[in-house]
C-alpha cells in the first residue's frame, strides 16, 4: 500500500523503517546485521564491531568527543572541560528510543549519532531523538517549582558517518510545519569520517575517528580475503580472515 508522505511519523514507523524488533537497541545502521550480512553487502567488517567501539568511547572516554564537538560546531572547548553524560534511554508511547550520545558541556546540550552508511530516514530519526532529548529539559527545570513557563530547547546534533558510500551529504534537512502554519527548516550537520586524513585526525585531536580509519581499506581487504580463501563466504569467514592476511605471524609460531 502506498504511504502518504505527509502522514504523521511515529516511533513505530522509525522502527519499521529499519526492520528493528520492539525492545531492540536503536543504534548505528546495521546493528541487526550479522557478519554474514555485512559480507553480502561487500563489507569486510561487521558494523556491530564499530557500534560497540563508539558505545565504549561514549561510556568510558566521553572527553574524546569534545574535539568532535569543536570540529562540527566551531566551539573551542579545552580538552579537560567538564563533560556531563545525559541519559540515552527515553520512553515514548510508541516504544523506547535509545540515542548513541547525549552530552552537556557548559550548559549546552549536544547529541551525536554514529551511522554506518547513508539512510534516507536518518533525518526523521534525528528529529525523534532530538525531541526526546529536548523534553528532558523542561522536566529538569520544573523540579521543585509549582509554576514555570517551559521552553523546549533542541540539542546541537550531528551524525557521524563511518563509511563513505558516496551518498553522504554535508547536512541532513527536512521541514517541520507547526499548527499555525509556521515552517521551520530542521538541519543536522553530517560528518564524513573517511574524508579526514590521518594528519588531520591527529592535528585536530579527533581520536574518536581512529577506530574507523581502517574502513577506507575495506574493499582491498575484502578482495585480499577472496583471493586467499575463495570459500570464505560459504565457510563463514569474516573480517578476521581479512585481517589475518594483513598481520604477520609471530616469530617462531605456526603461522
Amino acid at each position: 500500500m502506498k504511504k502518504d508522505k505527509n502522514r504523521t511519523v511515529s516511533i513505530r514507523d522509525i522502527q519499521d523503517s529499519r526492520d528493528i524488533p520492539d525492545g531492540t537497541k536503536d543504534k548505528t545502521d546495521g546493528v541487526q546485521d550479522t557478519a554474514g550480512n555485512d559480507r553480502q553487502n561487500g563489507e569486510a567488517f561487521s558494523t556491530t564491531l564499530f557500534d560497540d567501539v563508539f558505545r565504549t568511547v561514549v561510556e568510558e572516554f566521553p572527553e574524546l568527543l569534545v574535539a568532535l564537538i569543536n570540529e562540527v560546531f566551531g566551539t573551542d572547548y579545552p580538552r579537560d572541560v567538564k563533560v556531563v553524560q545525559l541519559r540515552n534511554e527515553h520512553m515514548e508511547p510508541g516504544g523506547k528510543i535509545i540515542t548513541d550520545c547525549a552530552l552537556m558541556i557548559e550548559g549546552c546540550c549536544y547529541h551525536a549519532e554514529c551511522q554506518s552508511t547513508g539512510d534516507k530516514n536518518m533525518i526523521i530519526r534525528m528529529a525523534a531523538y532530538d525531541m526526546a532529548i529536548a523534553l528532558d529539559g523542561p522536566y529538569r527545570q520544573a523540579a521543585g517549582r509549582e509554576q514555570a513557563r517551559y521552553r523546549i530547547r533542541f540539542p546541537k546534533s550531528c551524525v557521524m558517518y563511518i563509511r563513505d558510500d558516496g551518498s553522504i551529504p554535508q547536512e541532513l534537512e527536512m521541514d517541520i510545519e507547526f499548527a499555525d502554519g509556521f515552517v521551520y527548516p530542521y538541519r543536522v550537520p553530517a560528518v564524513n569520517v573517511q574524508k579526514y586524513t590521518k594528519e588531520e585526525i591527529f592535528e585536530k585531536q579527533l581520536i574518536v575517528f581512529l577506530p574507523y580509519y581502517v574502513l577506507r581499506y575495506e574493499k582491498q581487504i575484502k578482495e585480499m580475503e577472496g583471493r586467499e580463501n575463495p570459500d570464505a563466504d560459504q565457510a563463514g569467514g569474516g573480517s578476521a580472515g581479512g585481517l589475518k592476511g594483513c598481520v604477520p605471524a609471530p616469530a617462531g609460531g605456526d603461522g
